[in-house]
């Protein structure tokens, strides 16, 4: 998977994704990104709720990957850059 995604886009998206911060289910953590038709949809859970973002984004390669919510979302907080590039395997 690889894509180019606006910060700010992919950051209000983050705030609004539902996922637990700490879930006896792992996967309830992590937040599932996937890359097609030039679109990043962005999913979440807590199994009572379950939200879905699509945003415009420059997709090289399609494809699909769980990561801890909490991690991209910090990742994406400190950096300093308009756009982001994503490189999954």
């Amino acid at each position: 998977m690889k894509l180019t995604v606006e910060k700010k886009a992919l950051e209000n998206a983050l705030k609004k994704t539902v996922y637990e911060k700490k879930a006896p289910l792992p996967i309830l953590t992590a937040i599932h990104l996937q890359a097609k038709n030039r679109k990043l949809i962005v999913k979440g859970t807590n199994l009572e709720q379950y939200t879905t973002f699509i945003l415009d984004a420059e997709v090289e390669e399609d494809g699909e990957v769980c990561i801890f919510g909490k991690t991209i979302d910090n990742i994406v907080k400190v950096l300093p850059v308009e756009f982001f590039y994503f490189i999954f395997f």
